[in-house]
């Protein structure tokens, strides 16, 4: 079987372990340093934010709501919001992590108003794990949920363990 040697790791493969580029040519580069790689470029905040706005035109198109939030935005409400959440004030990340704790700190876009579009008033940055919990529920929802669960817990005295 012919061999290639990558241009990254310097290790000579078979030809099989390299992508096409296109139907005639391979990568110079093996699958293995083109996933490093391509995992790492995803892990970053630039990438992220592409990536978020992405998703919003795309939820926004499945919704017919409008969407004219740009990468440009996303940067700026995290520097308004100092890195901290809309809804918790938890610290927030940009970039992406493999590890599942630290994704729930990733910032995420909420609509403030779930029956309105992705627009500058009605955007703003919480974590991902705060996005999940809130769901489609308004503000006076989520408030009154937690205040529930509150009373319930201390009404209740069941046994809780302290979140890390």
């Amino acid at each position: 079987m012919p061999t290639k040697i990558c241009k990254t790791c310097n290790q000579e493969k078979d030809v099989e372990n390299f992508r096409w580029t296109n139907k005639r040519w391979r990568c110079n580069e093996c699958n293995v340093c083109f996933r490093k790689r391509y995992r790492a470029y995803n892990k970053l905040p630039k990438t992220r934010v592409r990536h978020m706005v992405h998703d919003m035109n795309k939820s926004a198109r499945k919704r017919k709501f409008d969407c004219d939030i740009t990468e440009a935005d996303v940067f700026r409400m995290y520097e308004d919001q100092n890195g901290k959440c809309a809804l918790t004030g938890f610290d927030m990340t940009l970039g992406s992590s493999d590890d599942l704790i630290e994704k729930r700190y990733a910032a995420s876009c909420d609509r403030i108003d779930n029956e309105r579009g992705y627009t500058a008033d009605n955007v703003w940055l919480v974590t991902a794990r705060a996005n999940s919990i809130k769901s489609d529920m308004t503000l006076d929802e989520i408030f009154e949920w937690c205040q529930a669960v509150t009373r319930h817990l201390s009404d209740t005295q069941l046994p809780t363990t302290k979140l890390s």
